[in-house]
């Protein structure tokens, strides 16, 4: 690999222009330019590499056209970009892009669908969208701009010929109850486990407290309602209104007793038009019935953690090495993750989300010291 002709520290013009266009604010940054890097593979001939070279990449194997439509292709994802977007003595924001072509990344942000709100003081929480038919309609718009303006070079000659079978696929009607979820938010808020309890011979007791939350957002909550009870008979009877009112449903689980390994007498359920909600081991419903009514987020991820509560949490996991019979060097090993683990909770929370915008894919990330 050959130095740089002109150092960043001569002419920092790209690293200020992404400055700038992302708002970061310190100079530490990082930039990948993709489509500079493969150009050295698109148009060998106009680069002067050892590296090329020793791989023996010369410049008359590919065509005219060809270079021209991978020069595009990679145009559409051009650079990596990453940077600071605020910092103080105890926070630090970042973002990480892909970026893509504004038009690219317009379309693919109508893939989110709705992550619902959730539990903001948990220990661990994770959000995930996506609207099926949005993205369907995103695919047939790409797929048919292809069959109207095939690739000429032969390399790509492939994905000319299966276009007609995608739109084939894309043409097939979507069944209702796939196309209705639209997101979910999990979160877990507290977690303790009793090890000793099986060798006790009583597993159900091994969970001692378990508290959980998971929300759905949907187009139509009935339907899925309607799904729910037609496959757990026991759900038929209960009454669930759209108006986010808590029902306990501790009673009218499908397994009790042993069959499962915690106490379900503090399940709840709530529903509105656009959301389910269920509620385990809160006694008051956690605010099940504010969170179903709350709108929730269009992201297509979104995560957050509490530094005392993830380190509470995975205590508890680790704890289970104390378990009767655990092997001593699968114990050995669980100790020495745990040592791992814990010690690198050195934040106090943590939070962020990933979505498509026209900048392309944005991956933000925030945390407290």
């Amino acid at each position: 690999f050959d130095k740089p002709s002109t150092s960043l520290a001569q002419d920092n013009s790209q690293l200020q222009q992404v400055k700038s266009k992302y708002g970061f604010t310190l100079d530490d940054m990082f930039i990948v330019d993709v489509a500079a890097a493969a150009d050295y593979f698109i148009n060998p001939g106009q680069h002067n590499s050892a590296l090329l070279n020793f791989l023996q990449i010369e410049d008359n194997m590919l065509s005219a056209t060809c270079k021209s439509e991978f020069t595009a292709l990679v145009g559409n994802m051009p650079r990596w970009v990453a940077g600071s977007t605020g910092i103080t003595d105890n926070s630090i924001n970042t973002q990480f892009i892909f970026e893509t072509d504004a038009e690219i990344g317009q379309d693919l942000a109508k893939l989110a669908g709705r992550v619902p709100a959730g539990n903001t003081q948990s220990a661990f929480a994770f959000g995930f969208s996506f609207d099926l038919l949005a993205a369907k309609e995103v695919a047939i718009k790409y797929a048919q701009r292809l069959a109207d303006q095939p690739y000429q070079c032969e390399h790509l000659a492939q994905l000319n010929q299966n276009v007609t079978a995608m739109q084939a696929q894309l043409n097939q009607p979507t069944p209702p109850f796939v196309g209705n979820f639209k997101g979910l938010n999990f979160s877990l808020d507290d977690l303790k486990l009793n090890p000793a309890a099986v060798d006790a011979g009583q597993p159900d007791q091994v969970v001692e407290s378990f508290k959980a939350q998971l929300l759905l957002a949907v187009d139509e909550a009935q339907g899925m309602l309607g799904m729910a009870q037609m496959m757990v008979p026991q759900l038929a009877e209960v009454q669930l209104n759209t108006d986010g009112a808590l029902v306990h449903l501790g009673d009218k689980l499908p397994v009790s007793g042993k069959d499962i390994p915690f106490d379900a007498e503090h399940f709840f359920g709530a529903l509105t038009d656009n959301t389910v909600g269920i509620s385990l081991g809160h006694p008051d419903g956690g605010g099940l019935s504010e969170l179903v009514k709350s709108e929730g987020v269009n992201k297509l991820m979104t995560f957050s953690a509490s530094g005392e509560g993830y380190k509470r949490i995975m205590e508890q996991v680790f704890a289970m090495a104390e378990m009767p019979g655990m092997p001593e060097d699968i114990k050995k090993e669980l100790m020495f993750q745990k040592d791992m683990t814990l010690n690198m909770i050195y934040w106090k929370d943590a939070s962020g989300s990933i979505n498509f915008s026209d900048k392309g894919l944005v991956i933000d990330s925030n945390m407290t010291y």
